[in-house]
């Protein structure tokens, strides 16, 4: 699912609105997040550095690749998530066929037994 020119426009920070959830978003860390049982999270800063947003992993299971995609006001739903380790990585990354952390397609051996790349791995949480 392609993002709008509009969900792009009310992204920029000029146009948002205050936070009316109540939430401190200094409070949520960035990184990855496991959300529900399968869907992986990334909080990050934006390119000014001013405020954090959440994307989501979007998989592709014919072609065993990912990639991550905006989803507004999904920031205020972090609070409270665990954060996404290597195990919980690993697993759905041998589900999906794809690094859940870069979204590419695994396709070493070691890889793909590891379910994530090492570079990748490096980045979580044990």
């Amino acid at each position: 699912m392609a993002l709008t020119r509009l969900q792009r426009d009310l992204d920029r920070p000029a146009n948002r609105q205050p936070n009316r959830s109540g939430i401190d978003f200094n409070t949520i860390q960035v990184g990855y997040y496991l959300y529900g049982a399968d869907e992986i999270v990334w909080v990050k800063w934006n390119r000014e550095g001013s405020r954090k947003y959440a994307q989501v992993l979007e998989v592709d299971l014919y072609k065993r690749t990912g990639r991550w995609v905006y989803a507004q006001g999904l920031i205020s739903r972090i609070a409270g998530l665990a954060v996404l380790t290597a195990r919980e990585a690993a697993r759905l990354g041998q589900k999906y066929g794809c690094c859940v952390v870069c979204g590419r397609r695994l396709d070493d051996e070691k890889s793909i037994t590891a379910g994530i790349g090492p570079v990748c791995a490096s980045r979580l949480a044990g």
